[in-house]
């Protein structure tokens, strides 16, 4: 006969309350665990499965459809590793003013042309289509 003392969780005896816990608690670590391995596992052969060899080039394939607001985070933090800015070709800076002229957003057309949205805050400024900062 069973231990008025002791009770059963999940099958299995225990003494006390603080060994039931105990061991509850060990198999709920046991499971995260397990949880974080599968999706490791899964994680790796992701890519793969859309036809890219690294995680990096899958990334770069999700961001190719990533909000705009996204992609000019992306950017950003991409360009602020950088050392040297790169200048705007003419044609660059033609189809920016083209595109604000057209009344597309500045952080769609940051996104769209791989600059910061402060190059077309610049621009902007440049044509007077920014009200200046009056103190």
């Amino acid at each position: 006969m069973a231990n008025p003392t002791s009770f059963s969780v999940l099958g299995t005896s225990f003494d006390s309350e603080e060994t039931a816990l105990t061991a509850l608690k060990a198999e709920v670590l046991r499971i995260e665990e397990l949880k974080t391995q599968r999706l490791k596992d899964e994680l790796l052969v992701l890519p793969s499965r859309f036809g890219v060899e690294t995680i990096d080039g899958f990334i770069q394939l999700l961001a190719e459809h990533a909000s705009p607001e996204l992609k000019q985070r992306l950017l950003v933090s991409h360009t602020t590793s950088q050392s040297r800015r790169r200048r705007l070709s003419p044609e660059e800076r033609n189809g920016i003013i083209a595109g604000l002229q057209a009344g597309e957003r500045g952080v769609d057309l940051a996104a769209r042309f791989q600059v910061t949205s402060a190059t077309i805050q610049t621009i902007k400024r440049s044509l007077g289509l920014v009200r200046s900062q009056q103190t």
